[in-house]
């Protein structure tokens, strides 16, 4: 497999090359080059203090939700979501590092909407107003 994705890739830059001749030759049309991947999204920075303050809310979600669901504490997890639904607000297009991590906003809401799905399920469409449609499972009580 490896043989044949090499052959593949020396008569991809081969044929390149010959058809930049043939195009120089001519001196018509651009170059050819190879497709390049689209580019990166870019995130904005986010500060520390903000980053700080989400990774407690997470925590604190995490340690609200670890107990039996009859005693788990539906205000807690209510505050602790506020702080981390606010905070995607504040940063929609953020980008930060979370326990040596790179994190987003976007990743940021898909993690909280699995770990809402078994510890508060009721919660889960506050998260989803802020997902793009396509995040949104169609499972959830507001679907």
């Amino acid at each position: 497999m490896a043989t044949a994705l090499a052959v593949v890739i020396v008569a991809s830059y081969a044929w390149i090359s010959r058809t930049r001749e043939e195009r120089s030759a001519n001196e018509s049309g651009p170059p050819a080059t190879l497709l390049t991947a689209p580019p990166s999204r870019t995130y904005t920075s986010v500060p520390q203090a903000d980053v700080d303050e989400v990774h407690r809310a997470l925590h604190g979600l995490g340690d609200a939700c670890a107990p039996e669901a009859s005693s788990r504490s539906a205000d807690a997890i209510d505050g602790h979501l506020d702080v981390l639904l606010e905070f995607v607000r504040r940063h929609p297009a953020g980008g930060f590092r979370i326990d040596d991590e790179d994190a987003t906003s976007l990743s940021l809401l898909l993690v909280l909407q699995e770990e809402l799905r078994a510890c508060a399920p009721s919660q889960i469409p506050r998260v989803e107003a802020l997902l793009p449609p396509r995040f949104r499972a169609s499972d959830s009580p507001s679907s």
